[in-house]
């Protein structure tokens, strides 16, 4: 049985119990071992009884038992009572039947009643008493010595009996996994618990319906479990991690049609505190598998389902602690925030992070999820993503979030004959960025903006990478550029970083860009003359650009060389307010960097 392909999937149906509606599911609900009309009706008391009709539905279960005046007098649902009435009851003498009589037995098997029980004559019941009757609802006369207080106790002594086998069955299972908790067996064992006391191949499962766990205790041959679990996913009774949680979730009982066999699951959902945290599912590999059994797989997927959650939420506890102590670490080697040397190495070698190998830090940015619900967690999950991207032997990569900007340390390698120059350092944290860049847009469906600084070393070389990286990223986005760039193939802003950084280079961006600015246009005049610059002079093109006319564009370009005092088709002017303007841009770009 291993290693199906599935073909199709049907899903199992109700025995005809509460509604008497064919359901695509089982909701597994009643007797551990079903409490039937067919098993009632092998009591002492009731020996005796004939099935008049509807003998199809004797397998419905019966929780209750209730007398027919009881039942005429409401409306609500009944589901699983058996009705004892007397055929008097039903009889209205010469004046016919009344209206709500006829409407009452027409209604028993929606409103969910298991059975009519009849004390009395039922040979004498009225043709038209008889046509109201649904022929699927199991209708028993009973001995003529048997009242309703003998049915009732009869009913109440053995729906009881089973609740409390039920309950004495789930008490067993859940001491049994509730030890494996406490001992903090983990969920391997929490998996191989569930496959001992079903006998059957069981499957954890988290809210996206991967493969926790999945075991099979002395089962000879077991089906695909990737095929089951496509099966399900189908269906969508797995993978549902957006899925409304309630707080008493439903077990369900599935039919899988694979391509020579069936199988049965119980799949029941865990969810603590309205959270859904995964699936539970016992596949049952007998084709027809007995009530019992798929009962007793609901009972252990029940008491399992707080248990594992419980397993769960723990491993995620001890997760996010890792990842915040992970995060941590990664910022301080960003920012070099270490108290002294010794906290770095030992932080270092708690994170078995290499302090004197040379790193270079790649940034992305443009993901666009701040505000949603699910941000940080998507960022977080990308930041692991990007972590499998070119794993090579001895390549440390370590990833995290920073605001919005995913942010890479990424280890380079010595050559083979051992060195490590800069080339070589600058030629893997490039196709490494590049690599990232094609995960990120085939991921997320759009370009993004992923620039890194110059690889350096230690932790110090890791700080000025990270500032790299970043003015790289600003400048780009400044720009309006998607592109995968590095910040010395930025070659002009990398030769002018110096002069944006100092004083003399700040006054001379003001002073040249400030007639422009104190236009009192908001900058349109600002970048009627950038465009026009970068347009290389050409005023058709600067005009096309802004998406203005072009006497409109030559009166913008005449009044700003009044304000500035220039001629703007000189080369020296053009490129004195090009410089100016880079200088500022990467001066602004520095700070908001530094100011981080």
């Amino acid at each position: 049985m291993s290693h199906h392909r599935g073909t199709s999937i049907a899903l199992a149906t109700t025995p005809a119990a509460v509604t008497g509606a064919t359901a695509t599911t089982r909701t597994a609900t009643g007797a551990f071992e079903p409490f039937t009309v067919r098993a009632l009706l092998t009591e002492r008391a009731l020996r005796g009884a004939r099935v008049l009709a509807g003998s199809a539905g004797l397998a419905r279960a019966v929780t209750w038992c209730l007398p027919w005046r009881e039942l005429l007098a409401g409306s609500e649902q009944v589901n699983g009572v058996v009705v004892y009435a007397r055929v008097d009851d039903l009889h209205a003498g010469d004046d016919g039947v009344p209206p709500d009589v006829i409407t009452a037995l027409g209604q028993l098997r929606t409103r969910g009643a298991a059975a009519l029980l009849l004390s009395g004559d039922g040979s004498v019941l009225q043709p038209d008493l008889l046509a109201a009757l649904d022929l699927e609802l199991p209708l028993v006369q009973l001995p003529a010595s048997v009242g309703f207080t003998l049915v009732n106790r009869a009913v109440a002594e053995r729906a009881l009996a089973h609740a409390a086998h039920e309950l004495e069955y789930g008490v067993t299972v859940h001491r049994a996994l509730a030890d494996l908790l406490h001992r903090g067996a983990g969920l391997p064992a929490l998996g191989r618990q569930l496959a001992a006391l079903s006998r059957s191949p069981a499957f954890i499962l988290d809210p996206q319906g991967n493969v926790l766990a999945y075991e099979y205790v002395g089962v000879a041959a077991v089906p695909d479990p990737y095929e089951v679990v496509r099966l399900l996913r189908e269906e969508n009774l797995v993978g549902r991690p957006d899925r409304e949680s309630t707080a008493s979730p439903a077990v369900r009982v599935v039919e899988l049609a694979l391509e020579d066999e069936r199988v049965t699951c119980v799949v029941g959902p865990i969810v603590l505190g309205r959270k859904h945290l995964g699936c539970l599912v016992v596949v049952e590999l007998d084709a027809v598998p007995a009530e019992h059994d798929v009962a007793q797989h609901r009972v252990i997927v029940e008491q399992a389902a707080t248990i594992t959650g419980s397993e769960l939420l723990r491993l995620r506890s001890v997760e996010e602690a890792m990842e915040r102590a992970r995060g941590d670490f990664v910022h301080a080697l960003l920012y070099g925030r270490f108290a002294n040397p010794h906290d770095l190495i030992a932080r270092a070698a708690h994170h078995d992070f290499d302090i004197e190998a040379r790193y270079g830090v790649v940034t992305a940015h443009g993901f666009n999820l701040l505000g949603s619900a699910q941000s940080l967690a998507t960022m977080l999950s990308l930041a692991r993503r990007a972590e499998q991207v070119l794993r090579r032997g001895g390549a440390h990569t370590l990833a995290t979030v920073v605001d919005d900007v995913l942010v890479v340390i990424r280890q380079v390698l010595p050559t083979p004959a051992g060195r490590q120059d800069a080339a070589s350092s600058a030629a893997q944290v490039t196709e490494y960025a590049t690599a990232l860049a094609s995960e990120l847009e085939r991921h997320m469906g759009r370009a993004l903006t992923v620039t890194y600084g110059r690889p350096g070393g230690g932790a110090g070389g890791i700080s000025a990478s990270y500032r790299e990286a970043r003015i790289a990223l600003g400048v780009c986005e400044r720009l309006g550029a998607s592109r995968v760039a590095g910040y010395a193939e930025l070659r002009v802003f990398a030769a002018l970083a110096d002069i944006a950084s100092s004083q003399q280079g700040r006054s001379f961006a003001e002073e040249v860009l400030a007639p422009l600015r104190r236009d009192g246009a908001a900058g349109d005049l600002e970048r009627t003359v950038i465009a026009y610059l970068e347009s290389g002079g050409n005023l058709n093109a600067a005009a096309r650009r802004l998406q203005l006319h072009r006497n409109t564009m030559l009166y913008k370009l005449d009044r700003a060389a009044r304000l500035l005092g220039m001629d703007l088709r000189e080369a020296d002017n053009q490129f004195t307010l090009w410089l100016a303007h880079r200088v500022d841009l990467l001066g602004d770009v520095q700070a908001s960097v530094d100011n981080a």
